[in-house]
């Protein structure tokens, strides 16, 4: 009996240490073993490294599309202009004459075909009263930065309206009017003088060469 109780002295502290043991292999493999979620995550990422891969690939053979080159048919140098529709004379309009106490022009450029196109360019108002020494009563200059607020457009009526004060109000009912536009595009030069009944609205206005 007592031998008995001797082996099982002896054996109890194996016992425990394989326990022990047991239980540490148990914790170190629940570590170690990747649960669900990480794996689903790991497929993942392979999913898209795969996917970069494939596009990379594919990137790496595409051809971008080329696009045929031709020459243009605009030459503002030499004055060709193509199929454009470009200024190629300028027009005054009856109205112009003295409205609300000054000067008002209403001038409107005019293409190859003699229709009315708005045009961006500047313009250059001078009047005179030839019966008074040829006396400078309007002169105003307007940059091409106007030209959009300085348009008119409705459907009875396209044109440049310019307001120019009188630098000296005229003593005779006609005077001499010179409207020059410079086109911003192809830089040509337009110039129209006619003589206006600056009290009428240009209404009696004849035309001067």
């Amino acid at each position: 009996m007592e031998m008995a109780r001797k082996s099982l002295t002896e054996k109890s502290p194996r016992i425990a240490i394989r326990g022990l043991l047991f239980t540490c292999l148990l914790a170190v493999e629940g570590c170690t073993r990747p649960d669900a979620a990480n794996i689903t995550l790991r497929k993942e990422n392979q999913k898209l490294e795969a996917r970069i891969t494939e596009l990379e690939r594919a990137n790496a053979g595409f051809i971008a599309p080329t696009t045929r080159e031709t020459q243009p048919t605009i030459n503002l140098t030499d004055r060709q202009y193509g199929s454009l529709f470009v200024t190629s004379n300028l027009q005054l309009g009856k109205l112009t004459g003295e409205d609300e106490g000054m000067l008002k022009v209403y001038a409107v450029p005019v293409d190859q075909d003699g229709d009315q196109i708005k045009a961006a360019g500047s313009f250059s108002v001078d009047a005179f009263d030839l019966s008074d020494s040829g006396k400078r009563i309007a002169p105003r200059d307007f940059p091409p930065s106007d030209s959009h607020k300085n348009w008119y457009g409705s459907a009875l009526l396209r044109t440049y309206v310019l307001k120019c004060p009188w630098q000296t109000p005229p003593n005779h009912k006609q005077v001499t009017l010179k409207v020059t536009f410079t086109d911003e595009l192809t830089g040509r030069i337009f110039t129209q003088q006619k003589v206006i009944d600056a009290n009428a609205g240009g209404k009696s206005s004849k035309e001067v060469s």
